[in-house]
């Protein structure tokens, strides 16, 4: 088990150490959860009539939960993947005492870690700048069942890439057929 540890903190620091890449994302990140409500709101106002029975406030609610989802849960293995079979580092990582899948889904986690600790201040202020316009969860229930729902999204996620960056073992240019999947 300290190996996967070892692998949590290896995509932290790898995280630290592309710390360009790590930072676009980021503003990536916090701008598509901070500009849409404000679309939302400048476009309907902000008291402005319901859509399809959805005031302002659930659409923003949803728009700002999506993106907070997504920063949590998405997670791109079929980079890694793709680049060690290109290269013919994948041989060195099936000799190892863990697992490669074990080894890029825990690595992954470190990484993702990485993003949402220097993302959440930002997140915090725009949760606060649009508290009145986010609807809370009805019950406790809700909230507790957000939690083994988003280690799941993170894991189903996972595997699709996972899958998704096999393709590399029969295609010359895996990229290619991950962008396709992805867009």
């Amino acid at each position: 088990m300290r190996k996967y540890f070892v692998l949590i903190r290896l995509g932290v620091l790898d995280s630290i150490a592309w710390r360009g890449n790590m930072i676009y994302w980021i503003i990536i990140d916090i701008l598509g959860v901070a500009i849409v409500p404000f679309l939302w709101i400048a476009v309907i106002g902000a008291g402005g009539k319901p859509i399809a029975g959805f005031s302002v406030a659930d659409i923003i609610t949803y728009f700002i939960g999506i993106g907070l989802i997504w920063q949590g849960v998405v997670t791109y293995p079929f980079w890694y993947l793709i680049l060690d079979i290109r290269d013919g580092l994948l041989a060195n990582d099936l000799v190892r005492p863990y697992s490669y899948i074990g080894k890029l889904f825990f690595y992954n986690i470190g990484s993702r870690m990485m993003r949402l600790m220097i993302s959440l201040p930002f997140l915090i202020i725009i949760l606060i700048v649009l508290r009145k316009f986010i609807v809370l969860p009805s019950s406790w229930l809700h909230i507790g069942m957000l939690i083994p729902a988003l280690i799941v999204a993170f894991t189903l996620i996972f595997l699709m890439h996972f899958v998704v960056g096999t393709v590399a073992f029969w295609f010359e240019e895996g990229f290619a057929v991950s962008s396709m999947f992805m867009y």
